[in-house]
């Protein structure tokens, strides 16, 4: 069994854990293919972070505003074990400033991403589609600024939005969503 932890899916550059389990020999469970399936499921059980599926996103939350690891199910489990402690000292995010900038600096780029991320049918693929928009567009509108716009007489304001789009999109710290 291997177990796959994400800090935030959604999120491209996040933090990823692979947690190897004992191998199970489906050789010992055949015929009965059921039993190899709960063995696989008992075995991934400490290798994944398990949320309560009840109160998933407010416990989400509260992992996340307490800055426990995600991809750590030993951290998670510890951290959970006291969950009424926790759940009275929740947290609230702060608006992210640098982020909003960060997209009126690279406004195209957003608008690209906003007008393709409706398109987008499983939820698995949001990071790939803003990594792609990323590696593609950045280096583009970086292009646009610096060398298009001194084409066009304003060479000032290129160089300007450049500096301050580079200067935002190295400071965004968005949240997890």
């Amino acid at each position: 069994p291997v177990g796959l932890n994400y800090s935030n899916h959604q999120h491209s550059g996040s933090k990823v854990s692979v947690n190897f389990g004992a191998t199970i020999n489906p050789k010992d469970h055949y015929p009965n293919f059921e039993s190899l399936i709960n063995a696989v499921y008992i075995a991934l059980h400490p290798l994944v972070v398990q949320l309560p599926e009840a109160s998933y996103e407010e416990y989400l939350e509260l992992l996340i505003s307490n800055k426990i690891d995600l991809t750590d199910p030993e951290k998670v489990s510890d951290f959970l074990g006291n969950k009424s402690v926790h759940l009275k000292t929740r947290l609230s995010t702060p608006p992210y400033f640098s982020n909003k900038v960060m997209k009126i600096f690279h406004l195209p780029l957003y608008w690209t991403w906003l007008i393709n991320c409706k398109k987008i049918k499983d939820q698995a693929f949001i990071a790939t589609w803003k990594f792609i928009i990323g590696l593609v567009g950045i280096p583009l509108w970086y292009i646009i600024l610096l060398i298009i716009f001194p084409i066009i007489g304003l060479g000032s304001w290129g160089f300007s939005l450049a500096f301050m789009g580079i200067i935002f999109l190295v400071a965004n710290r968005s949240g997890q969503e």
